[in-house]
């Protein structure tokens, strides 16, 4: 039996975000950032111990294009999302990873890939009903 189907991993309800913050703060990054660099190296000795070499990860999450609401009476309901194929480098050096996921960060702020998305879906929705299935 391989070794890596023998590994435990536990998830703690008590952690402290705290040092957490701090440590982000200092290298100045966002938590979330930080998250997906050490993923990056997670995958990393995953599929290294499966002898794979892997370069990045990607997939697919969903990102807002409503601007947030500053009062109630401006809170709409419904969808207003697009997806974003999103890269993360899967190196085992956590500042290489960082770097990267910086950059890809950076380049999505107001990205035309994802206000192209959002054109698409406005248009599919302004078809007639049931047109926009045989388009595929």
């Amino acid at each position: 039996m391989d070794s890596y189907k023998n590994r435990e991993a536990r998830i703690s309800d008590s952690y402290e975000l705290k040092p957490i913050l701090r440590r982000c703060k200092s290298i100045k990054c966002t938590v979330n950032d930080a998250f997906l660099a050490v993923l990056g190296q997670t995958v990393n000795e995953y599929a290294k111990r499966r002898g794979e070499d892997l370069k990045e990860i990607v997939f697919s999450s969903t990102y807002a294009m409503r601007q947030m609401p500053s009062r109630v009476e401006d809170i709409e309901s419904g969808n207003d999302w697009v997806a974003q194929l999103y890269n993360i480098p899967t190196t085992e050096d956590f500042d290489a990873n960082l770097k990267q996921v910086k950059i890809i960060q950076e380049g999505l702020v107001a990205s035309r890939t994802m206000m192209g998305y959002k054109a698409v879906c406005m248009v599919m929705n302004w078809l007639p009903f049931g047109v926009a299935e045989y388009m595929w």
